[in-house]
């Protein structure tokens, strides 16, 4: 699995702010799952995405989480499941 957190498309920078993580942690992956934790410095994000493509698949896949408000940070925590 790759992770590409900065990936986005154009269509999205004019809708949501962009911040890229100051810290993205990988909890555990295995061939079918994988647990990641993105932390963000700037507050007022309202959805956070995580794109990613798992196996040898060829199209990116995403992720949307409401980020948690956690002074002077937000956090987001991705559960990623059937991957292949």
């Amino acid at each position: 699995m790759s992770i590409r957190p900065d990936v986005v498309a154009g269509f999205w920078r004019t809708i949501f702010p962009i911040a890229h993580p100051i810290l993205l942690v990988v909890g555990y992956c295995t061939t079918t799952t994988a647990k990641v934790l993105a932390v963000f410095a700037s507050g007022g994000l309202r959805v956070a995405r995580l794109l990613y493509k798992a196996g040898a698949q060829e199209d990116l896949n995403y992720a949307d989480v409401v980020p948690q408000h956690c002074p002077p940070y937000q956090m987001a925590s991705f559960a990623l499941e059937h991957l292949v």
